[in-house]
C-alpha cells in the first residue's frame, strides 16, 4: 500500500529542488542579495538538503593517524 503523504513530501522535495535550479538561472541578478539567500534556505530546506558543513582540519587529522 502506498503512502499519499509519503508521495506528497516527495513530490515537493523534487518540486522545490526544480524551483531552486530555475531561481539560479532566472532570478540570481533581480533579487537583493538577503532575499536571495532566504529565498534559497527555504527552498533548501524543503527539498530536504542539508546545509553545508565546514571542513574540520583536526578531525581530519585524527582520521588520517587512524590510517
Amino acid at each position: 500500500m502506498v503512502d499519499l503523504f509519503d508521495l506528497m513530501k516527495q513530490k515537493r522535495k523534487k518540486e522545490a529542488r526544480s524551483r531552486l535550479n530555475l531561481l539560479t538561472i532566472i532570478h540570481s541578478k533581480q533579487m537583493e542579495e538577503q532575499d536571495f539567500k532566504k529565498f534559497v534556505h527555504s527552498l533548501s530546506t524543503e527539498a530536504g538538503m542539508q546545509e553545508k558543513q565546514e571542513f574540520d582540519r583536526d578531525r581530519f587529522e585524527q582520521l588520517r593517524e587512524m590510517i
